[in-house]
């Protein structure tokens, strides 16, 4: 039976007297830093200076842990702003509408009590 190729190949490699064949080992690697706000990986070698997710600068030369801080708290007095406006004037429609409620109470109540009843105020 004739021999195959691998068969030939192996036959070849262990009778070659070369033997000086050196290869380094190359572990694979990659610099990574770690979002200390949120824990999302970022690459070093791409220079990501901030979270893309929560904003925190990851690069210590170009910003600092009170920068951040300072950012939060701006960004916390915005969003505290813009709620206590929305409660405020949540707060007024409501006002208005207890207003109006019982306006239309006391009317229900004197209709009631007098007998008298409006048609066209009944059906708004």
């Amino acid at each position: 039976m004739a021999e195959s190729i691998v068969e030939r190949m192996r036959r070849q490699a262990f009778a070659s007297t070369k033997r000086d064949v050196h290869y380094e080992e190359e572990q694979l690697t990659t610099e990574t830093t770690v979002c200390p706000g949120c824990g999302a990986g970022r690459a070093e070698e791409h220079g990501v200076k901030e979270c893309r997710y929560c904003g925190t600068c990851l690069s210590a030369p170009t910003c600092s842990s009170t920068t951040n801080n300072t950012l939060f708290q701006e960004g916390l007095k915005d969003i505290m702003g813009q709620s206590l406006q929305m409660i405020t004037e949540l707060r007024e429609r409501l006002d208005v509408f207890w207003a109006k409620l019982r306006q239309r109470g006391e009317e229900i109540a004197a209709e009631a009590r007098y007998g008298t009843r409006d048609q066209s105020k009944r059906h708004r």
